[in-house]
């Protein structure tokens, strides 16, 4: 299936095969891809400078160093 071909009817089907406990994730995963892009709620905001300031002093990890390699 493409993406950009992607049907509303592949969609469902998708969603119809997914576990229960995933749902309320993808719920929210297509709630937030509905939103305008620049339109982030006042706690994204402050999660966002959250992450600058860590980033700022140094607290974070690099992707190679946190990669699974058990998987």
């Amino acid at each position: 299936m493409s993406t950009e071909k992607a049907t509303r009817e592949e969609v469902h089907d998708l969603v119809d095969q997914l576990a229960d406990p995933l749902l309320p994730e993808v719920a929210n995963f297509i709630r937030v891809a509905l939103r305008e892009p620049d339109e982030l709620t006042d706690n994204e905001l402050r999660e966002v400078e959250l992450g600058k300031e860590e980033i700022r002093r140094g607290e974070f990890v690099r992707w190679p160093e946190n990669k699974r390699t058990d998987v």
